[in-house]
This record gives structure tokens, C-alpha cells and sequence, in this order.
């Protein structure tokens, strides 16, 4: 029988994206050092500011195998994206810069947008989202493993616990706007970067 990761049980779905952001910045940070990853960064951790389909569209951006599908910013703009066209230039310009390709990149980048993606179609108090960020952790965790990068300490996100209504003053402590129980949005997380602390 499969073991259980019980290390998340009790942090919400946001802190378990904090925890996957803070996962992916190890990555870039590792295997692409000499890079600027801040526009990704930035766009990340708004994220965790907003409800999840917002954050979820908004981040979608910086998905290298999206944004490089355009040849300009004018072919990129529609309503549901606020990037810029200097950012457009940035990750198009970074992108590019890859040697050999983008391909785990993209997949690593990839993670948050599916897991939005599938809970974005669920309700969000389903068990859906629960299982689903730990299966996203899982693949972040197993591509810092093969890569040799120590991941981050899960104990940066346990205040981020699920909702108890009990203890408002926690939640006002860490600036959780908490109307969907597991969910706990809108956490102001950027002190978890270590890009953005750069």
C-alpha cells in the first residue's frame, strides 16, 4: 500500500502552491543560475494574492510553451492576460536563451498551470483539489530529486493551515481572506522568494 504524504494535511491548497512556487524557484535557481527569473517570479507569487482562477490565468503567461507560440505581444493580447509588452519581451528574450531547448523547463513551469487547470473545473471544497495538489508537489518534489536539488522546508508554509474560524486573529495575522475552507486565498507570500528577495 502506498505511503501518505501527510506532511500537507493540514495547509491549505495556496500554502501547498506556495510550497510548489518555492520548489520551482530551487529549480530555476539550480539549473539556470545566470538567468533573471524575476518576471516569472513576480508572477507566481501574485498568484497566491488572488483567488485561484485569477492567479491561475494571470500566471498562465509565463509558460514558456504558450508565450512562445507568439511571435509579438500583439498577437498575445486578449482580455483574460495583464502582461506587458516589456515582460513579453523579457520571457521571449529568456526563453530563447535556454540552451537545449525548454523542454523540462516548460514542464516544470507547466505544473502550477495544469494543477489551476483541474481545480479551476472542480468545486473548490471538493477533495478534488486536495489530491490533486499533493500529486503536484509529488512532481515537483521528483524532478528536484533526479536533479539533485535540496527542497525547500516544508515548515516555511505550516502557518498556511486550513481555515478554523475559530482563530481570526491568525488569519488576519497572515492576511488570509479564507471564504472557501481549504483553499485559504489570498495569502501575501512574497517573503517565501528568494528571487524576489534578490
Amino acid at each position: 500500500m502506498e505511503n501518505k504524504d501527510t506532511r500537507f494535511e493540514n495547509i491549505s491548497m495556496t500554502g501547498r502552491l506556495c510550497y510548489i512556487f518555492m520548489c520551482i524557484e530551487r529549480y530555476l535557481l539550480a539549473r539556470y543560475p545566470d538567468k533573471d527569473w524575476t518576471v516569472v517570479a513576480q508572477k507566481m507569487w501574485q498568484w497566491t494574492k488572488q483567488c485561484w482562477a485569477d492567479g491561475w490565468w494571470e500566471y498562465g503567461d509565463v509558460v514558456p510553451g504558450y508565450i512562445m507560440k507568439f511571435r509579438n505581444f500583439e498577437e498575445l493580447t486578449f482580455p483574460c492576460t495583464d502582461i506587458t509588452p516589456e515582460q513579453f519581451e523579457t520571457l521571449t528574450a529568456l526563453y530563447r536563451s535556454i540552451p537545449n531547448g525548454i523542454g523540462e523547463l516548460n514542464d516544470v513551469l507547466n505544473i502550477p498551470h495544469n494543477l489551476g487547470y483541474i481545480c479551476d473545473a472542480e468545486d473548490y471544497k471538493s477533495i478534488i483539489g486536495e489530491e490533486q495538489t499533493l500529486k503536484a508537489i509529488a512532481n515537483i518534489e521528483g524532478i528536484l530529486k533526479i536533479r539533485g536539488i535540496e527542497l525547500p522546508d516544508v515548515s516555511l508554509v505550516s502557518e498556511y493551515i486550513k481555515h478554523d474560524p475559530r482563530d481570526a486573529a491568525r488569519q488576519e495575522k497572515l492576511r488570509i481572506t479564507d471564504r472557501d475552507e481549504v483553499w485559504g486565498q489570498g495569502i501575501d507570500a512574497d517573503y517565501l522568494s528568494v528571487i524576489l528577495k534578490k
